[in-house]
């Protein structure tokens, strides 16, 4: 939202030009990355996720922080995006222009007329945003050495397990759908314009 303020500007290149780059890593860099320095150098976090699959959950949280940052980093950046893309279209729109004619404050115009039109762009991307989640899971788990469903995937697809091949995609496939249909509902909830043709 600062970024989408004034295009162009300082904060909006540094933003925008950070999560280019962020966006543009692949996975396994971004985790070997973050072992190198939050693990290795800082040492505030382990390089590898040593704990039983049935361990305690908050015990598993503060292992795992790490692989969950690495996976979101790409996805945040493409949110990002999207997200200051919908905004500068949302604050260029008639609409806005009449709430600042009408002595509307910035900051009113940005979360209440701008936003939910903005965040709309972005819910259309789920399915893009969750499928990168689901194929980033492999490779980040394989990083950090954790024995999650991706790692079942490479062992099923070497030892050509087809039943436990089909039932991870079938798995992978509901999460996208699942994750489609609560965007369409958050859709119909922010858009009136969506509501008013349902109700047609």
């Amino acid at each position: 939202m600062l970024a989408s303020l004034r295009p162009g500007g300082r904060l909006d290149n540094l933003l925008s030009g950070l999560t280019l780059f962020t966006y543009s890593m692949p996975d396994f860099v971004v985790g070997n990355v973050f072992v190198i320095v939050f693990a290795v150098w800082l040492g505030i976090a382990p390089a590898v996720i040593m704990l039983n699959t049935n361990a305690p959950a908050g015990a598993m949280f503060g292992a795992s922080i790490l692989a969950v940052l690495a996976l979101c980093v790409s996805a945040a950046a493409y949110q990002f995006r999207l997200l200051r893309a919908g905004m500068i279209e949302a604050l260029e729109s008639d609409y806005v222009e009449r709430a600042r004619l009408a002595g509307v404050p910035q900051w009113r115009i940005s979360l209440i007329h701008a936003l939910p039109s903005a965040l709309i762009p972005m819910l259309n991307g789920t399915a893009t945003f969750v499928a990168g989640l689901i194929s980033g899971t492999v490779v980040i788990e394989a990083v950090f050495k954790y024995p999650g469903i991706g790692v079942e995937l490479l062992r099923s697809l070497s030892q050509r397990e087809i039943p436990t091949i089909q039932a991870i995609t079938f798995i992978a496939a509901l999460a996208v759908v699942a994750a489609n249909l609560i965007a369409d509902i958050a859709i119909l909830v922010l858009d009136p314009r969506v509501r008013r043709s349902v109700a047609r």
